[in-house]
């Protein structure tokens, strides 16, 4: 919009060509030539949604292994619909599956249903962004990994902004700030910068 002097803000395809990224090479590290995605987006009409499932589908259309997308399922990100969700897709496709994505609402809510139906060892949860409680999962191996929009950092840069613009310390202020995305997993865990992503 015109009226905004500038936009602080992360790239939501940048989020779902991270995730798939990340995939695609655990699959390679694991030695998969040929693997099996679902996702678990949220909501079918929400812009977010679509950037996120647009940036997976980029990233598998260029993926230097086999990817076969073989679930969406939309839905309210309420955590007993996406537990609903992840739980009939499962039933129906979990023994053909290698990895789940899933907005940081719908990811925590396919664990359990991984859970009760053994599978947790044979499916990974990715999740494409980073909340207080996706790290936690991390933490106990029950995600694999997930897309970090930096949100302390964005809100640092904002406020950053508006000071600047307010005291007119610059006028070449850019109309969009991109964050740069990064990526906690259960590798990096114990050394990431959480202080610049969850307050």
């Amino acid at each position: 919009s015109d009226a905004l002097t500038t936009k602080v803000t992360t790239s939501l395809k940048g989020m779902g060509l991270k995730a798939m990224q990340w995939i695609i090479q655990d699959a390679q590290r694991r030695g998969l030539t040929s693997i099996n995605i679902a996702l678990l987006p949220g909501p079918e009409n929400a812009a977010w949604v679509k950037g996120e499932v647009d940036g997976t589908m980029e990233a598998i259309q260029k993926a230097n292994i086999k990817v076969n997308l073989i679930s969406i399922s939309y839905g309210d990100s309420d955590r007993i619909i996406q537990s609903q969700l992840a739980r009939k897709m499962l039933f129906k496709l979990g023994n053909n599956m290698h990895y789940i994505i899933g907005c940081s609402g719908c990811a925590p809510a396919a664990i359990l249903p991984l859970k009760e139906m053994k599978l947790q060892n044979k499916i990974k949860i990715v999740a494409y962004d980073l909340t207080q409680e996706v790290k936690e999962h991390i933490s106990k191996g029950n995600i694999a990994a997930a897309v970090d929009t930096k949100a302390v950092s964005q809100a640092r840069v904002t406020i950053n902004t508006v000071v600047n613009f307010l005291e007119k310390r610059k006028t070449n202020i850019p109309h969009t700030m991109l964050i740069n995305l990064d990526l906690v997993d259960t590798q990096n865990f114990a050394k990431y910068p959480f202080h610049t992503s969850i307050a």
